[in-house]
């Protein structure tokens, strides 16, 4: 089995970021045993690298397409997994109680092939 990572975007309607930070630590309380994780990172992108994207060409009409042009995709979290095996286990998982989160995601499986490391000349 391979690892890869998971990258999941929130769709975060304006005025309730703060919702979502209140909800965050509760998720990775219930991540903390899960076997296979290897790694889960939440990241927020400042309102100005959004601002920047509403002004690239394709990026700018995706960006406007989203429910009411006013949600944010400010969320990003990057989850390392053992294996899509573990992550699918996890996911097909029956629930029990609440969702971890109220807000939609758009997630997005990657395998990553090389890592950069700079020029070579």
């Amino acid at each position: 089995m391979q690892a890869f990572t998971f990258i999941n975007a929130f769709e975060i309607p304006e005025g309730q970021e703060e919702v979502f930070r209140k909800e965050w630590p509760e998720v990775v309380e219930r991540l903390r045993y899960v076997e296979g994780l290897l790694s889960v990172k939440l990241y927020e992108a400042d309102s100005e690298v959004e601002e920047h994207l509403l002004r690239v060409p394709g990026i700018s009409a995706r960006l406007r397409e989203r429910p009411g042009s006013k949600a944010s995709f400010r969320f990003i979290v990057v989850a390392e997994w053992a294996s899509v095996a573990h992550y699918e286990a996890v996911v097909r998982s029956p629930r029990q109680g609440k969702p971890l989160l109220s807000f939609p995601s758009h997630p997005a499986y990657y395998h990553i092939v090389s890592e950069y490391t700079g020029l070579h000349v």
